[in-house]
């Protein structure tokens, strides 16, 4: 995106970032998400997890790296969103969140859209103590209980005196308070060593009660298993996927913009110990340094939601072609099961069978002979595609390097020699900063400075395009070779004559 005003990104930021219940902070992930779904088929199921993880990585989010990990965030595809969602109030009602009274209990469990999210957070201290928010905050009961002077939490015994009833300074009370968790914190203006942070997110989703494709319901939900989004049903102020389900939103966008990974970057890097609203207001500067060096023009036209598969690849899904070889079918000799000829001597039938499956076999054996040259040449052809992707992505990382550009393929492929999309990742000069003014020259200087910044973020951003586009690439070789895998794997024998 370019040219956002700080205005646009305030109003994004307002809109988008949640405070929690305990500190008013915007939580994110502090420790390794792991992602699981369910209710989809296995490769749609894979594509929401991978999904989920690449945009946690380009946002700076830890993904755990163990094969087998708890999951943290449960993402459920389901036509009957209410039914399971109130199994999850029964069995496990810490996922729904915060919640202090029957009434918020009630209304945290009422499906309200066809893709809903509920975040259950936590508070970690200056001494990284890890406490679930929560109204019944520890183990004697609802709130806090806590021991101190009881001219400090009230209550104890009276002292009577002349000019009223005063309270003994050394006397000890106990009380609960309400909604309460004992922390260690800073004593700043500035910070005070509260951080927020998501304990699980659940996400249940309705396919097809959202106008939308696949892959824009799971560039949502990425989103959303990344982010606690404080308004859904409104517009943003700027191009955002978060406004796919708010009714007659014209900056509603098919997929995740760069403002809505600019965000995303902001909440993860902003300090999560800063007061509340110093956090969102550096949330907001960094969003709008970091959306300033995007490499997408938000401009752009809209891509429709089936363009949008690229996000798995620089392809759309199903870009390869099939194999056009034809596996033939072996005859089978089945002797007696027919009535003779006119003229056909009955001793002679199965001979007669027997010479017309030998001549089936013959021409199932040529078919063979073609099958297996179709099949070798497709196969050696997919080949030629995998060095051109592997090519023109090694011309952009030579180009950024300064050497020279690898030789492409010697031959075509399955597909067009240009097939392959160029790396759309745009290289910041470094002519554009100018000439470094003189130390003495303040206020150049502080110009000067602001320039290189956001160079720096350029630089930074482009780096992250460049790694997505290798990542993708390595998604388009792969589905190469699954098309390539039955030819590859199945290869028909010829037969013998009886």
């Amino acid at each position: 995106m370019t040219g956002a005003s700080s205005e646009a990104v305030n109003h994004f930021v307002e809109a988008a970032a949640a405070p929690t219940h305990i500190t008013g902070k915007v939580a994110r992930w502090d420790t390794p998400i792991c992602p699981a779904a369910l209710g989809l088929p296995a490769d749609e199921i894979a594509r929401v997890v991978q999904r989920v993880k690449d945009l946690a990585a380009q946002a700076g989010v830890r993904v755990s790296g163990s094969a087998v990990c708890k999951p943290n965030i449960v993402i459920a595809f389901t036509s009957t969103p209410q039914a399971l969602l109130d199994n999850i109030r029964k069995s496990n009602m810490e996922w729904l969140g915060y919640h202090s009274s029957s009434d918020e209990l009630n209304r945290l469990s009422t499906i309200t859209r066809p893709i809903q999210a509920w975040y259950s957070t936590a508070t970690v201290d200056l001494h990284g103590l890890r406490q679930i928010d929560s109204a019944r905050t520890d183990s004697n009961g609802r709130g806090l209980l806590v021991t101190a002077p009881c001219v400090l939490v009230g209550g104890g015994t009276a002292i009577p005196s002349g000019v009223g009833n005063l309270r003994n300074p050394s006397e000890l009370c106990t009380k609960v308070i309400p909604n309460a968790i004992g922390v260690e914190v800073k004593g700043s203006r500035l910070t005070d060593g509260l951080r927020a942070a998501f304990d699980h997110v659940t996400i249940i989703a309705n396919p097809p009660a959202v106008s939308a494709g696949m892959p824009a319901i799971i560039d949502y939900i990425a989103v959303l298993a990344l982010a606690q989004i404080n308004s859904l049903d409104t517009c943003q102020a700027l191009p955002s996927i978060t406004s796919l389900l708010a009714r007659g939103c014209a900056q509603a966008a098919p997929a995740i913009t760069p403002n809505d990974l600019g965000y995303l970057k902001a909440v993860y890097a902003a300090s999560p110990e800063k007061l509340p609203s110093l956090q969102k207001d550096e949330i907001a500067y960094r969003m709008e340094q970091g959306i300033t060096g995007q490499l997408f023009s938000a401009a752009a036209p809209a891509q429709p939601p089936e363009a949008t598969a690229a996000a798995f690849g620089n392809l759309p899904s199903g870009f390869y072609p099939a194999s056009p070889c034809e596996k033939p079918k072996k005859p089978e000799f089945k002797p007696g099961k027919r009535y003779p000829l006119p003229g056909e001597v009955a001793e002679k039938l199965g001979a007669n069978d027997l010479g017309e499956y030998n001549r089936n076999i013959a021409e199932f054996n040529k078919a063979v002979s073609a099958y297996n040259r179709c099949a070798k040449s497709y196969i050696e052809n997919s080949r030629y595609d995998i060095e051109r992707i592997l090519s023109t992505v090694n011309a952009a990382v030579a180009e950024v390097q300064g050497a020279a550009p690898p030789q492409p393929p010697s031959a075509a492929g399955n597909l067009p020699a240009d097939f392959y999309p160029r790396s759309p990742c745009i290289r910041p000069e470094r002519t554009a900063l100018g000439s470094q003014p003189a130390i003495t020259e303040i206020s150049a200087m502080r110009d000067y400075n602001i320039k290189v910044a956001a160079f720096n973020l350029q630089v930074e951003n482009f780096g992250t395009c460049l790694r997505a586009y290798q990542e993708r690439a390595r998604y388009d070789i792969q589905a190469i070779q699954v098309a390539v895998q039955p030819e590859a794997a199945n290869p028909v024998p010829p037969s013998s004559a009886q």
